[in-house]
Formats: structure tokens, sequence, C-alpha cells
């Protein structure tokens, strides 16, 4: 109980940080896709260096980590960009905005909920892929 207590206390205090950072803010995310400021993409590289210790670790403590890029990550990838830049939310901060009140959040959250649900259908039905790992 008490883990469950200090990881809800973490993701609070992130998305917090995530709010004051602007990455809940709308108009803050298309500045940042249109390249009208790097505010953010400066912010993510510098997580995605703070992280890259962390990750070389687990990975050692991992058997294997697969890294093969096929066609899947890129068609994924490619939508993945597509609804971040049209919504202005990844699945990390349309949590954001819905905690800060912004309500069209929910309906991009609803979103990403029936895109993963016809991804689990797709991979299932039409393009199935022994070595993927969504939807086990």
């Amino acid at each position: 109980m008490n883990r469950v207590i200090a990881l809800c206390l973490f993701g609070i205090g992130f998305g917090f940080i995530l709010h004051r950072i602007g990455f809940g803010n709308v108009q803050e995310v298309q500045r940042m896709f249109l390249l009208q400021t790097a505010r953010l993409p400066l912010t993510l590289c510098l997580a995605i260096g703070l992280l890259i210790p962390f990750y070389r670790f687990i990975r050692e403590k991992r058997e294997q980590i697969s890294h093969r890029i096929t066609w899947r990550t890129v068609v994924g990838a490619l939508l993945f960009g597509t609804g971040w830049a049209l919504s202005a939310a990844c699945p990390g901060t349309v949590l954001v905005q819905i905690g800060a009140g912004y309500i069209p959040g929910c309906a991009v959250l609803l979103g990403i909920i029936c895109g993963v649900l016809l991804h689990q259908q797709a991979q299932r039905h039409w393009i199935p892929d022994e070595t993927a790992s969504c939807g086990d």
C-alpha cells in the first residue's frame, strides 16, 4: 500500500512539473511543433540525457531489449507524432491537461484509448506478428 501511495505522489508531482514547464499548455505544444520555440524540445532532450544512465542500468539487468526497427515502428511513430501534433497531447501530457482542467483533454484521452483498442484488434486480426509485444 505504501508503494501505491508513493507512486501516486510521484505521479502527481511529475504531473505538476510537466504542467509548470508547459507540456499541458496546448498553445505551447503547438508552438513547439511549428518550430516557434525551443523550450519544450530542449526540455525533452535534457530529460532524455538524464534518463540514459538509468536506461543503460536497466538494460544491463534485462536479458534482451529489442532495438530492431520495422515498418510497424515507422508507421506507429508517424501516427503517434501526427496525433500529438493535432491534439497537442501525448499519453502523459493528456493527463496533465485533464488535471489542469482542460476539458478537451478528455476527448483526447478517449481517442488514445480507442486507438490502443483498434491497434490490438488490427494486431490480432490483420497484421499478426509473433515477435510483437503489444497486446500479448
